[in-house]
């Protein structure tokens, strides 16, 4: 079974209706149907929350969030995983780090 970590670019772009929600909205379609399992950040998923909340009602962004969470296996937000990424996000200049999702189920 193929996985795919998402990022928040994803939600935000199948919430909002703009290039690549398709691909996205293809991607919760395959998960629905167990094809495929889909993951997602805790820290990505509070920033859908935040990026959503300029764009839609409270209730609507919390259902988003209810949709997102029944497609794709939260990760919790891993320290140690994070520590590791430090010399990555310095090598290629990158402000963030970003998450190691290698010790996820998915890797």
């Amino acid at each position: 079974m193929k996985k795919y970590v998402l990022d928040a670019n994803a939600l935000v772009r199948l919430y909002r209706n703009i290039a690549g929600a398709d691909t996205v909205q293809k991607l919760f379609v395959e998960a629905k149907a167990s094809r495929v399992r889909l993951f997602i950040s805790a820290v990505n998923l509070t920033e859908v929350l935040y990026v959503l909340a300029k764009y839609f009602r409270q209730d609507q962004v919390l259902q988003y969030l209810a949709i997102a969470r029944a497609a794709a296996e939260t990760m919790p937000v891993d320290d140690q995983a994070a520590l590791e990424t430090v010399p990555y996000a310095s090598a290629t200049n990158s402000a963030w780090p970003t998450a190691s999702p290698r010790n996820w189920p998915c890797a």
